[in-house]
């Protein structure tokens, strides 16, 4: 699923939440206020699930090959 705004993301979130979360999500936004946003209500949402793990790859900090390396790792 693609979602152009923060809004229907959590709306999904709190709708498909615990038990129909995808087994992964990212985020891409340049923004690091709002990214920062997004992955706090992802994690928040996760954590209500339960059983999850929460990976957080920053193609800033990495570079985006490192951070697609490490993804395709999980």
């Amino acid at each position: 699923m693609r979602f152009d705004n923060a809004t229907a993301l959590g709306k999904h979130l709190r709708e498909a939440g615990p038990d129909h979360l995808a087994p992964i999500y990212g985020v891409l936004c340049g923004e690091a206020f709002d990214r920062k946003k997004v992955f706090q209500g992802i994690v928040a949402a996760i954590k209500r699930s339960g059983e999850a793990q929460v990976v957080r790859l920053s193609g800033e900090e990495r570079g985006v090959a490192r951070g697609l390396a490490e993804l395709e790792s999980l």
